[in-house]
């Protein structure tokens, strides 16, 4: 050190606060550097979930006869009544002859009427329902299966009630109730095959004419 600063006191002052000046500032440096947590961040499909989720409200079990929510927004169409009549009796009036022969072979000709009594049952249980489905009022396409499930359930129940009436009310051993199910339960099937084959060509021609058609572009050879 020189001379002269051993006689100057602030001058030495000085010097020991400017050595002590990097000792702070490394501390102060030291304690910037520690480590911060990080912010929690949330999803954006978090938060649109609820929302999501309460625009979409299930229909539960009467979505099985109503369709889904967007049923009525597709084009609207009718079923020809007279067709779909037409289609219904011929296919149960099928399926009622065969059922009689099966009857035939298997209990002989005295439970013949047994089984016209269940194809009756068959025939107004399986096609009578369709009116009330007022096949005429137009209704979205994807909307009239459902319908016609609904009424299929419907056309079921009465069948059966109806072949059980007249079990009971006919004179006692009358009817043979074997018969009288085997021509009930295959009429009514019968019917329905020949009106699902109407409601379902007339729903493809429909929905094939109103859905655009896409064109993929196909690279030069």
């Amino acid at each position: 050190m020189p001379p002269h600063s051993r006689n100057n006191p602030s001058h030495a002052a000085g010097l020991s606060t400017k050595a002590e000046e990097p000792a702070v500032e490394a501390g102060s440096t030291t304690g910037l550097s520690e480590p911060q947590p990080n912010p929690v961040m949330t999803s954006p499909n978090s938060q649109l979930q609820p929302t999501l989720t309460s625009s979409n409200p299930s229909q539960g079990a009467s979505g099985i006869f109503t369709g889904p929510a967007g049923a009525d927004q597709t084009a609207p169409m009718t079923l020809p009544i007279g067709m779909l009549l037409g289609m219904g009796l011929i296919g149960g009036g099928i399926a009622a002859g065969l059922a009689g022969g099966i009857v035939y072979a298997i209990a002989g000709m005295g439970t013949i009427w047994s089984a016209e009594a269940g194809a009756l049952a068959g025939l107004f249980g399986g096609v009578g329902p369709v009116v009330l489905a007022r096949p005429w009022k137009p209704r979205g396409f994807a909307r009239w299966p459902f319908v016609m499930l609904g009424v299929q359930g419907l056309g079921c129940v009465a069948t059966i009630g109806l072949a059980v009436l007249l079990y009971f009310s006919a004179p006692s051993g009358t009817l043979d109730a074997l018969s009288l199910t085997i021509a009930s339960g295959a009429t009514f099937v019968g019917s329905w095959v020949g009106m699902v084959r109407v409601i379902g060509a007339r729903i493809s021609a429909v929905s094939k004419r109103h859905t655009p058609t896409v064109q993929q572009d196909v690279p030069p050879g």
